[in-house]
């Protein structure tokens, strides 16, 4: 049978196109492993360098017990603010680039990172990437108490009552940390089950150690 009989060509280009196909969404797909592992790398060291001075004023805010006008507390501050900018110009690259990059995606420091970086940004950066959030959160690609906290911090920013007591205030009676109000405060608890949050009171505790 001759090599360039029709019905062999048809089978022979069929072929090529189904191994074509296939390498090339193999090779798409690696391209997009690999991407996804240096953005991974790229979102950790955001995460470290975003609380490594949260870390420290905590410590001075809490252990040391000094105040908020203390040379060493007043020192760090502008620090934290030139990082938490150029973090959030990483991480607002990758969102507009990306979306809200799940634990599937990048693991879940990374996640986080990406969480942390636009909870401590202004309230219009927050309300403009919280439907991402939603959207990763409602595919089960991020945590819940992620949305509960950001929602939360939006609710109290426009000084309406939180859902799940995550925003806290101190209170200057006793210097002793207290939740903005509540929603229906007696079923805050389950709110928080399902959000993966500890209980109110549990919470309250660990921050006023």
């Amino acid at each position: 049978m001759s090599l360039t009989h029709p019905s062999c060509c048809r089978i022979n280009y069929c072929h090529m196109k189904k191994i074509c196909l296939i390498a090339f969404f193999s090779i798409s797909a690696l391209a997009h492993a690999q991407d996804y592992a240096s953005i991974q790398q790229k979102l950790e060291k955001v995460h470290a360098t975003d609380q490594h001075y949260r870390t420290v004023l905590d410590s001075l805010f809490r252990k040391a017990g000094l105040g908020w006008n203390d040379p060493q507390i007043q020192k760090l501050i502008p620090l934290a603010q030139k990082q938490d900018s150029m973090n959030l110009v990483e991480v607002r690259y990758l969102l507009d680039r990306y979306g809200w990059l799940g634990t599937n995606k990048v693991g879940k420091q990374a996640n986080e990172a990406i969480f942390l970086v636009i909870q401590h940004a202004d309230s219009i950066t927050i309300e403009h990437y919280f439907p991402l959030l939603v959207q990763s959160y409602e595919l089960g690609e991020t945590p819940p108490k992620f949305y509960a906290m950001m929602l939360d911090r939006m609710l109290t920013d426009r000084a309406l009552p939180q859902v799940f007591g995550t925003q806290i205030q101190m209170k200057k009676e006793n210097g002793r940390f207290v939740p903005f109000p509540i929603q229906n405060e007696k079923q805050v608890d389950e709110r928080r089950k399902k959000a993966g949050l500890e209980p109110l009171a549990a919470y309250l505790q660990s921050i006023n150690q």
